[in-house]
């Protein structure tokens, strides 16, 4: 009777070093702030809301542009960072952003897209120099992705103009 626990340990030596960069890089990946996501596809937008809070970000979550209205009024704190669809039926993720913007100081966007970039310009939804992330994407990238914008790092412009 009993259990028996059998410990592997890598055949090479472990440094300082290395224990302080995987340290860093763990820190870059989660996050206390603030995110609204609103995006009209409930699957798309409850697995964007699990990793964020697997991530320890607190979420408000929203299915359109109404909804993401009365949450923004019943939440009390700050909101660090809008996590948009691109193309919504009710007002897109710009118009969203820029409404949104003057009510909630600093605020930054990241703008989500499944579409190309050839339908996106199209639509005339998005402007030189926006941060944006192709659906589907990893959790990896997700996480690089919000945490470079909340700490204030600039994307390369995209060729979207108006």
């Amino acid at each position: 009777m009993g259990t028996t626990f059998k410990m592997y340990l890598p055949g090479e030596e472990v440094t300082a070093q290395d224990l302080a960069e995987e340290a860093k890089e763990a820190e870059t990946k989660y996050g206390t702030e603030t995110v609204l996501v609103v995006e009209d596809e409930e699957a798309v937008r409850e697995l964007i809301c699990r990793i964020l809070e697997k991530h320890g970000f607190t979420v408000i979550s929203s299915g359109s542009a109404q909804e993401c209205s009365r949450a923004v009024e019943q939440h009390k704190g700050q909101i660090h960072l809008l996590l948009t669809d691109v193309i919504m039926p009710e007002m897109n993720g710009k118009q969203l952003y820029e409404n949104l913007a003057p009510i909630l100081p600093g605020l930054k966007v990241i703008f989500i897209s499944g579409y190309t970039q050839d339908v996106i310009a199209k639509h005339g939804d998005l402007i030189h120099g926006i941060n944006l992330i192709s659906n589907p994407f990893t959790v990896k990238e997700l996480m690089e992705k919000v945490r470079s914008v909340l700490d204030g790092q600039k994307d390369l412009p995209i060729t979207f103009l108006m």
